[in-house]
């Protein structure tokens, strides 16, 4: 849940509408069946920490105003989170 509204509250401040739809349309697929057999697959304890790191130091660099590092831990964490979701969907 609170993974959900930290990406929702991130692209509610971006004060773009297209984003908050699409960030609102994700945490809508969030509720389903299915995606709670992907997280069962994906979120170990490592990974679940790794996914708070990000989160700690997305959050941070946005304090900062640091917006090229804030592009970049954006960036980096949705690689890692494609590349999880990847991982658990191949055979």
């Amino acid at each position: 849940m609170w993974d959900g509204e930290f990406h929702l509250l991130i692209a509610r401040a971006s004060s773009n509408p297209l984003l908050v739809s699409v960030y609102r349309q994700i945490n809508q697929v969030r509720l389903h069946a299915q995606w709670d057999a992907m997280k069962e697959k994906i979120l170990t304890p490592d990974v679940i920490a790794d996914y708070n790191r990000q989160h700690r130091n997305i959050y941070e660099a946005l304090h900062r105003r640091d917006a090229p590092l804030a592009q970049a831990l954006i960036s980096e964490h949705l690689e890692k989170a494609r590349d999880d979701l990847l991982r658990a969907n191949s055979p």
